[in-house]
């Protein structure tokens, strides 16, 4: 897409959790469906962001085949798989569990696991062929990274809060950093701009947002209930 295209709208970007929240919306509360879907904004993220999201997706994937084998075999030993889970994972797979939980049968939730997989597939496509307007550097700054280190507890939100910094104050369509990680950026977004302000000035301050501070003219039906 044209810069010309970009600067007419409103860029924001957006941290990995927005994204796995859209791919997920059917598990995850689809928070971030309407943000993304939206023609009004331009959606941009960073290599850090993009390059979390493919490792998320690769993580979590055999986690999907040991929830179908579980539905179609009825011996099946998870010792037989190695598999790590992340603490994001746990979680992921409790809402998964509770979702399929709801079928009446073994079949009916077969059925409806294997419907969201495919789906999931679709909107990962769609992700990287549409939806994301912009795909911008890192953040080159080291030292940065060290300082904000000191208020973000994941190593991974660190380079992301960075790289949103490093984009906003380099780029004249400036906006806002969309998170739904609760836990490590926006609940420390003071203590965060107080860092970047002390590191580097004004213009590197963020405008830390959930996707429904967001306020936008076209709204969207709800996805369809699985």
């Amino acid at each position: 897409m044209s810069e010309e295209t970009l600067s007419e709208r409103t860029a924001v970007f957006l941290d990995t959790c927005v994204l796995l929240n859209y791919l997920y919306q059917e598990w995850e509360g689809g928070r971030a469906v309407e943000l993304l879907e939206t023609a009004e904004l331009a959606h941009v993220v960073s290599e850090s962001v993009t390059e979390e999201f493919e490792t998320v997706l690769e993580r979590r994937g055999p986690v999907y085949d040991d929830f179908v084998t579980f539905l179609v075999e009825s011996e099946f030993d998870p010792d037989d798989r190695d598999i790590w889970i992340a603490g994001n994972d746990q979680s992921h797979v409790r809402n998964i569990q509770y979702v399929l939980s709801r079928a009446e049968t073994a079949r009916e939730a077969q059925t409806r696991l294997r419907r969201v997989l495919r789906l999931i597939e679709l909107r990962a496509s769609r992700l990287r062929e549409e939806l994301l307007d912009d795909i911008v550097e890192q953040n080159p700054e080291f030292e940065l990274q060290f300082r904000i280190a000191d208020v973000v507890p994941n190593s991974a939100d660190v380079k992301i809060v960075c790289d949103a910094a490093y984009w906003c104050a380099n780029n004249r369509r400036q906006g806002p950093l969309v998170s739904l990680d609760d836990d490590d950026i926006v609940r420390h977004r003071d203590g965060i701009n107080e860092t970047l302000r002390t590191e580097r000035g004004e213009r590197w301050c963020l405008d830390i947002v959930v996707p429904e501070d967001i306020v936008l003219t076209q709204l969207r039906e709800p996805p369809e209930e699985l």
